[in-house]
Formats: C-alpha cells, sequence, structure tokens
C-alpha cells in the first residue's frame, strides 16, 4: 500500500505490559476481534498513516522529528500487521463491512454479540449475575416486589457501563420499574457510540438474549416509521455491535418474558441539534404521543462524564475530579427529574464536550418525549475506575412515573 491509512474505528488504549508503557490497538467497531500491541515510537508512525503519506514520506516525517531511522522494511512489516488485523482503510476492510451489513440486514434478529464476554451465556448463570446486583453488597436492594397500584413507570434514565462496574444503579431502575405498574412495551433508546445516520436510528428487529427472543414491538414500529418525513431505519445497521439496548434486553427479558422492545440509538452534538432539529423533534412528537397513550415505557441507556488518559485528559483525576463531576451530574438529573427543561438543556451542554458525556442525545430524546404529569426521582449517580491512571466514567439512575388516580 502506497499511503496506508488507520481507519475509523481503530481505538489506541495506553497500558503497561511487562513493565512497559505501550499502546494497544483495537478495533471498537467490532469488525475485527485482533489487538496489536505497539510502543510509543511506533505510535507515532501510525499517527502518519492517514492517507496522505507514502512510506517514504513517514520515514522522513520520523527522521525530522526525532532524528531517529526507521528501516522501511520495519515499517512494511508494521502496514502488514495493520492489513492483518484489518486496521487500515482499505478493499479488505471494504469487504468486510459490506459482508457484516449484509448479514445484519437479512437476519430478522439482532444477535447477543456481547453475551460471553460482557455477561455470561448460559441463562441460568446470567441470573444469578443480574440478581447478584439486587441482592449482594453492604446494602442490597432486594429483588422487585409485588408492584404498588398507585403509580405507573412511565421512564427510565439507566447506565450502558460495564454491568460489573455500574450493576447496582441498574439494579435500582428495574427494581423501582418492576414495583410499578409497567406495559409489555419497552422503547430502548440506547447512546450510538459511532455517528448514525439522520442521528437516530430504529431497527426492526427482534433481540436475541441468553433467556430468549425479546420481540420487537412492531406495530409501534411501523407507528413510528409511518409519522415520520424520512426512514429512520437508514442507520440501523449501528445496532449490529452497539451494547447500550442490549444490555436493557437482558434485565427486561428476566424480569418480564413477555415484553416487547421497540429499539433505538441516537447520537447527536448541541451543533447537530441545531441543524438536524426538525427531523428529530419530529421523532420526540411521535415518541411524546405514544408515551402519553401509554403503550410503553422509554428508556434512555446512558453514560455521564468520561474523565482521565483514557478518554484523552493529560492528568491523571484525583477525589475532587470525581467529587466534581458527580454533582454536575446529579444536578443534570434533578433538572430532568423536576421537569425543568430549560435548566436541564443548558446543564447538559454547558459541559458536554469537556466532560465527553456519552449519552447526551438519548437524554435529550427522553426529557423532550416525556409526556405531561410525569414526575421524576434521582435513585442515584455513581462512577466506575477503568484503569490504573484512575480514569472514570460517571452514571446515574432516574426513574418517572404518573400517579394512578382512584387508586
Amino acid at each position: 500500500m502506497d499511503k496506508p491509512k488507520v481507519r475509523h474505528g481503530i481505538e489506541a488504549i495506553p497500558v503497561r505490559y511487562q513493565g512497559k508503557q505501550m499502546i494497544l490497538l483495537r478495533d471498537r467497531l467490532g469488525y475485527s476481534d485482533r489487538t496489536l500491541l505497539v510502543s510509543p515510537a511506533w505510535a507515532r508512525v501510525l499517527a502518519l498513516m492517514d492517507g496522505t503519506n507514502s512510506l517514504r514520506d513517514i520515514q522522513a516525517e520520523i527522521m525530522r522529528r526525532t532524528g531517529e531511522l526507521i528501516y522501511s522494511d520495519d515499517i512494511e512489516k508494521l502496514v502488514a500487521q495493520l492489513d492483518d488485523c484489518l486496521f487500515l482503510e482499505n478493499d479488505s476492510f471494504f469487504k468486510k463491512v459490506t459482508e457484516a451489513v449484509e448479514s445484519y440486514l437479512k437476519d430478522p434478529v439482532r444477535r447477543a454479540v456481547h453475551a460471553g464476554l460482557s455477561y455470561p451465556e448460559d441463562p441460568e448463570e446470567l441470573k444469578r449475575f443480574l440478581e447478584g446486583f439486587f441482592t449482594s453488597g453492604d446494602h442490597p436492594i432486594g429483588l422487585p416486589e409485588t408492584p404498588v397500584k398507585h403509580k405507573k413507570i412511565m421512564g427510565l434514565v439507566v447506565p450502558h457501563i460495564d454491568l460489573r462496574l455500574g450493576g447496582r444503579l441498574y439494579a435500582m431502575g428495574y427494581k423501582y420499574a418492576y414495583e410499578s405498574v409497567y406495559p409489555d412495551t419497552w422503547i430502548v433508546i440506547g447512546t450510538s457510540h459511532e455517528p448514525v445516520e439522520h442521528h437516530i436510528a430504529l431497527t426492526v428487529k427482534d433481540f436475541e438474549t441468553p433467556f430468549g427472543i425479546l420481540a420487537c414491538n412492531r406495530e409501534i414500529c411501523k407507528e413510528i416509521m409511518t409519522r415520520l418525513p424520512f426512514d429512520i431505519t437508514d442507520g440501523e445497521f449501528n445496532h449490529a455491535r452497539e451494547h447500550t439496548v442490549e444490555f436493557q434486553a437482558i434485565f427486561i427479558k428476566m424480569f418480564q418474558p413477555n415484553a416487547k422492545i421497540v429499539p433505538l440509538v441516537c447520537s447527536f452534538s448541541e451543533d447537530e441539534l441545531r441543524e438536524e432539529g426538525e427531523r428529530l423533534n419530529s421523532v420526540i412528537e411521535v415518541l411524546r404521543d405514544i408515551l402519553n397513550q401509554e403503550k410503553a415505557v422509554i428508556v434512555a441507556s446512558v453514560d455521564f462524564a468520561h474523565i482521565g488518559p483514557r478518554y484523552g485528559d493529560n492528568y491523571i483525576p484525583d477525589k475532587r475530579s470525581i467529587e466534581s463531576n458527580l454533582q454536575d451530574d446529579r444536578a443534570i438529573c434533578e433538572a430532568l427529574a423536576a421537569g425543568d427543561i430549560k435548566r436541564f438543556e443548558t446543564l447538559l451542554w454547558r459541559d458536554h464536550e469537556r466532560r465527553k458525556i456519552c449519552g447526551a442525545g438519548p437524554l435529550y430524546v427522553l426529557a423532550n418525549s416525556m409526556p405531561p404529569g410525569v414526575r421524576g426521582s434521582v435513585l442515584g449517580v455513581s462512577h466506575g475506575v477503568v484503569d490504573d491512571q484512575n480514569s472514570f466514567v460517571t452514571f446515574a439512575t432516574v426513574a418517572f412515573w404518573r400517579r394512578i388516580d382512584g387508586v
């Protein structure tokens, strides 16, 4: 390859390996399950593989910057390794993408691609794993008990972080939901970790879980699609490997075997909202009508701040940083729970980019889809440390309900 280009979706993670600082390369899009370790020196070479530099250009630029001579044979070996891992933007990668898209679109079921990786694949083992978030720990909250009859669950904000880190807050949300009167359909809006067509996408597929198939509510999906001025399924391939809906599906299927799902993913910034506001608001209007008729409950599968070296910050976070971000998260959630949309949006977008909030889109859609007469409660905010440099992610759980009159 004359001018190699490292493709979109390749994640570079600082790690320590055998006592040395290294860079781990992996494909966050899931087209390749390979990983590659390179030294920081070779990471400088990778940074020049942007499709504009030949191997000689790269060699000369490294010499100019560092005074070091890197042999062309060694650069060619690295290019071959990257190609073998499908980490380059080339014909091999494009062929893989085409095959993956065709396979996903043909299958009537969205497969449980994270089963056996992020959570147990065996149903009995998975049940014990999930129930442990309710029943274990210093202050177990217990499994859901008999639902109260005076309130109907209308919505949830729950995490999508690694289940082992956020398990208690997942549990708090689903305990609250299943101790309320609940419908049979869950509109789950997951964060898309990659750009998505129209910034929001529906997939009309059943969801596979280790507990069995979680059926798609095709009637509600049809209502959404027929009322919109654009094709909301254009970006449905984003669902293929995205975990943010899948993680909610396993809780729903465990507690409510006959439930149905309406799966959406979305992602947009404040600038993109300004540009595409009319289109996104058309989705929100439809969802608000569906929720107002109490046909479904809406779930935003989101995380909040991502802070530390793993997420591009050049400092090691301390306790004060964690506490400050948790305070900011609580303020956002309290405004959301109170129905103060103006304050919620101000707080959400104010530091959205600096704090790298992963879930602003689903939060915005949930907040503006909520019909009148809904109340909210912040059930908890927390964080999880994800590496040995104290990088962390924050997350929260918020529940929304309507009082049932006459009960």
